[in-house]
């Protein structure tokens, strides 16, 4: 349970920012994704794992930019509507209306142009420290639309310029691709190129044979292949089958990322103990249960003791019965969950630097 596994924390040098947004759709998260690079600092709030575009994500002066630069008003109008709207105390978004500026069913559409056409630049950044925080208000009033982010995944690579990105996702040329069934599939829609790219893949062809085959030319390959594996449609991982099982870990393997789980949890206990005292138990026994609406059924005998570990051996013999793939695979993904709750409990608690110096300790503790 390495960084990486811990995904609600993390730089996009690690793990892309197309590859970031499939992760939370695919575990249909709810909260704010924020991105931050020197001067730089996005925030994007999901529901349910789709991007929800609010209020305050519209920023006023770059969507009245947006709308002159493409002559949808003239500079005439926005100025009226920025001045009502300062007369008002509304915002320009209620102004363009108030004012008939446009229509609001063509407002509504430019808007929804707008809120994607700016997370576009997102996919050409290589290095960015990101945060999830799954505790944040989201409260449905507040959502002007919702974006489906297996959509923006698709469009936001097919614009992407930084090819350096794709370069390093490559698969190496003696790898054999995988096509995968994900649950979702039938929600992407891929245009004839990607297709053609994935019927060449079907096969289960190395990626230097798709090179060779394909009649696209390589950059435009390479980024098909780019997408399909950040949409999570292809794989090449040999551990990774068509069906998208995966092999089962023994019971050795098992104890270890337990005992390696628990170190890192006691470790928690310790840091934030050390900084606030008895208060550090009623912390995280609240971040636990926050986390738990998230976890899988396999987790509900999960409890935490006085010691700030956790006790795994009764949700272990409980769920013996269940298919052993599926249940490791969700009893390990919870304990991530788990981590990544009191990793946010110890950033809210005690700000940004401890929660960093906690995560790069974190690092050198078990597996």
């Amino acid at each position: 349970m390495n960084r990486e596994k811990i995904w609600l924390h993390g730089d996009l040098s690690e793990s892309p920012f197309a590859s970031l947004l499939c992760r939370i759709r695919k575990s249909r998260r709810t909260g704010c994704l924020q991105v931050k690079t020197g001067k730089m600092e996005k925030k994007i709030e999901f529901k349910n794992g789709d991007i929800c575009a609010v209020p305050d994500s519209i920023n006023k002066n770059k969507f009245a930019k947006f709308l002159l630069e493409k002559k949808l008003i003239s500079t005439s109008l926005d100025e009226k509507c920025q001045k009502h709207a300062k007369k008002n105390n509304s915002t320009y978004i209620q102004a363009l209306h108030e004012q008939d500026a446009l229509q609001i069913e063509k407002l509504w559409k430019f808007i929804y142009l707008f809120a994607i056409e700016n997370l576009y630049p997102l996919f050409d950044i290589a290095k960015a420290e990101y945060f999830f925080n799954s505790d944040y208000p989201l409260e449905a009033e507040q959502v002007f639309f919702s974006i489906p982010t297996l959509n923006l995944i698709s469009e936001g690579v097919r614009q992407m310029q930084n090819f350096d990105i794709i370069e390093v996702e490559m698969p190496k040329v003696n790898k054999i691709l995988y096509l995968l069934t994900p649950d979702y599939m039938d929600e992407i829609k891929l245009n004839h190129p990607e297709k053609y790219i994935s019927n060449l893949i079907e096969s289960r062809k190395k990626m230097k044979d798709i090179l060779e085959k394909s009649r696209l030319g390589e950059s435009i390959t390479k980024k098909i292949v780019f997408l399909l594996i950040s949409l999570g449609l292809v794989s090449s991982s040999g551990k990774t089958l068509k069906n998208h099982h995966v092999n089962k870990l023994s019971q050795a393997k098992i104890h270890k990322i337990q005992e390696a789980f628990n170190c890192k949890c006691l470790y928690i206990y310790k840091y934030i103990s050390k900084e606030i005292g008895p208060a550090s138990f009623n912390v995280l026994e609240k971040c636990f249960e926050d986390a738990k609406p998230h976890l899988s059924p396999y987790s509900k005998d999960i409890s935490l003791n006085d010691e700030g570990k956790f006790e795994l051996q009764s949700a272990l013999k409980t769920n013996i019965s269940h298919p052993e793939k599926d249940f490791q695979q969700l009893f390990l993904k919870d304990l991530n969950e788990i981590l990544a709750a009191e990793i946010l409990a110890v950033k809210k608690s005690l700000g940004n630097e401890h929660e960093s110096v906690l995560v790069k300790n974190l690092e050198k503790i078990g597996i």
